[in-house]
């Protein structure tokens, strides 16, 4: 029995080492939110994955650890990294074309964009609003949508009225409920710009080109360390970091020319 004693993101990050796991010839229980089991049972044969809010010991397992303890195990030092096998989930492929559909402006890159993190105490580190990260990006080249958890229509309304800038917003995805369909969007995207929530380790977990804004300071987390330029955890992600804690600015203007190339 292997679970996942922290959140989504979390969740996601050391389930890439499952497929390490996947000769060992026990019968292996992963023990997860249940949003995240359909995506995973699609990407992961060989393994029995059960809501961690409901798993008791009825499942008859013998042997027990929590999914945060794999990476000393299986990812002791960076040659590890070498084995994952990437990337490690897969979204509904029927799905994700009829959402291209949906979303997909012709000479536009379609950028999923994702801005907060609800996370206790170090959250409001870690996110922006929504005005001051597409401001500076908005480009003719661009077309946005919307990845971002939670109620954002307030949001999404007083960018359009302050700043002319539409962000789509699909309502057939709740993305916060359906992780499944949200993979599905994040696929149909030519790209995703998020700041570090749940969403950039979904990315991550797809292969999806991210560009990713990272703070300095309280919002800082440890497996978004760059080992020659790229984030070992995930090399499809780009990461574009505070000069300052507290401070976007430069991070934005990164981002920003990169976002030129990617558009041309």
């Amino acid at each position: 029995m292997l679970w996942g004693e922290q959140g989504i993101g979390d969740q996601i990050l050391f389930a890439s080492i499952l497929p390490d796991l996947a000769a060992l010839p026990q019968k292996k229980y992963v023990a997860l939110d249940k949003r995240l089991i359909p995506l995973f049972e699609r990407s992961m044969p060989g393994f029995d994955f059960v809501d961690l809010a409901t798993v008791s010991d009825t499942l008859d397992f013998s042997e027990q650890l929590p999914l945060g303890s794999l990476p000393r195990l299986f990812r002791p030092d960076l040659a590890s990294f070498s084995r994952a096998r990437l990337p490690y989930l897969r979204a509904d492929t029927q799905r994700c074309a009829a959402l291209r559909h949906r979303i997909a402006r012709e000479g536009k890159l379609i950028c999923g964009v994702s801005w907060s993190s609800t996370r206790k105490s170090i959250g409001r580190h870690k996110s922006l609003g929504l005005q001051d990260l597409l401001t500076p990006l908005a480009s003719p080249n661009l077309h946005f949508v919307n990845l971002q958890y939670g109620d954002t229509s307030t949001e999404l309304i007083a960018l359009k009225q302050a700043r002319g800038i539409e962000v789509q917003h699909v309502d057939e995805v709740d993305n916060f409920h359906d992780i499944d369909g949200l993979a599905a969007m994040i696929q149909a995207c030519d790209v995703v710009i998020t700041t570090s929530n749940s969403t950039a380790h979904l990315a991550g977990a797809l292969g999806k080109a991210t560009l990713l804004l990272l703070p300095l300071g309280q919002g800082q987390l440890w497996y978004w360390t760059e080992s020659e330029g790229h984030i070992p955890w995930y090399p499809s992600i780009e990461g574009f970091r505070q000069n300052k804690a507290g401070d976007w600015d430069s991070a934005l203007r990164s981002l920003q020319q990169r976002l030129t190339t990617l558009s041309g």
